[in-house]
């Protein structure tokens, strides 16, 4: 590697499918080998000391923070080694509100592709910068959904593979303040694709159910958000009233569409 920078090669130098260096600097050693975590930081250190630019996309639009939430190869990675590579990023002042050709940021890949380095980045907000990010969770994609579209969707292919689903990284995107009733382009929100699969097992429904209640209990103590007091809920979504709101509206419509024929008939 210092033969090559002294020789004054493109640390950029992107190859045919828009790879450079650091993307491929960051995969060394990534089967638990732990003695090789401080080789790959030296490593990560003198690329991005030569300019390496990690907001630099790929042919489709992903940073090199991208390929660390979706990276099959890094599945054999110890934890070590995943939180040695994220934090280097981010020190480094990787960007993650970047988004891939589908509208993608790094948050969404790593919520739809893997569980455990979703956390990872949400855990990063509770930390003092350079390391700390303040994402935004409601941020949509092209396809209108929100990492929590993107992280059910991932639940119900677990279950589909027989694998279980895990009800953490949901309750933790819950508290931190994200919608549940953003509706994507298809008119779905996170509470309809949740919904969609309803076996008993199912944890992430459980958490739903859960949210559901405490937002119930506020609204029937008269401490509902939206009725201008402040609620005892932290991070409340107010998705049982927006329950609530949506069956009246489908009864009006029904209401409105009954007249109608009466009138017809008459």
């Amino acid at each position: 590697m210092d033969f090559l920078i002294k020789a004054g090669v493109d640390v950029n130098f992107r190859n045919p499918q828009g790879e450079s260096a650091i993307n491929f600097a960051i995969l060394q050693s990534g089967f638990r080998v732990r003695s090789r975590v401080p080789h790959v930081c030296v490593l990560m250190d003198k690329l991005m000391q030569q300019g390496a630019l990690l907001s630099m996309q790929d042919n489709l639009g992903r940073t090199v923070l991208h390929q660390w939430t979706f990276d099959e190869r890094f599945i054999f990675a110890s934890k070590e080694y995943n939180q040695m590579i994220l934090e280097r990023l981010l020190q480094h002042s990787a960007s993650v509100d970047l988004v891939d050709i589908e509208g993608n940021t790094a948050l969404m890949y790593a919520a739809l592709h893997c569980r455990t380095r979703f956390m990872m980045l949400l855990e990063t907000t509770s930390k003092p910068p350079p390391v700390g990010r303040n994402f935004i969770l409601d941020q949509q994609n092209f396809a209108g959904e929100t990492c929590a579209h993107l992280l059910a969707v991932q639940n119900h292919e677990c279950r589909k593979n027989c694998n279980g689903s895990d009800e953490h990284a949901f309750k933790m995107l819950i508290s931190k303040g994200v919608s549940l009733y953003i509706e994507n382009n298809a008119g779905e929100t996170v509470i309809d694709y949740i919904l969609k699969c309803r076996y008993g097992h199912d944890k992430t429904r459980k958490v739903l159910y859960k949210h559901t209640h405490e937002c119930m209990l506020a609204f029937l103590m008269g401490t509902h958000s939206r009725l201008g007091a402040k609620s005892p809920v932290r991070h409340m979504d107010d998705i049982a009233l927006d329950l609530i709101l949506r069956e009246i509206r489908k009864l009006l419509n029904s209401i409105v569409l009954n007249s109608y024929c009466t009138d017809y008939v008459c």
